[in-house]
């Protein structure tokens, strides 16, 4: 199993919540602060310095183009 499928139900939900009709921005909060607030976890869910995050880069179709974990590109 790869990364990139590791992320497949995220980048479903994604996908759906964009086809739906809900900005890419708000899309992705919802999958990624929104949660990690929802746990306590203020180290995670946002990309700036001193917090924890993996990373991934999608097409302009949502596929999944690479990964990065714990800061190294993982696919």
């Amino acid at each position: 199993e790869t990364p990139a499928q590791d992320l497949e139900p995220i980048n479903a939900a994604l996908r759906t919540a964009v086809d739906a009709g809900v900005a890419l921005a708000d899309a992705v909060t919802a999958l990624t602060s929104t949660p990690a607030a929802a746990l306590g976890r203020d180290d995670l869910g946002w990309l700036e310095p001193g917090r924890l995050a993996d990373a991934v880069l999608l097409t302009g179709d949502l596929a999944v183009r690479a990964v990065w974990t714990a800061g190294e590109r993982s696919f």
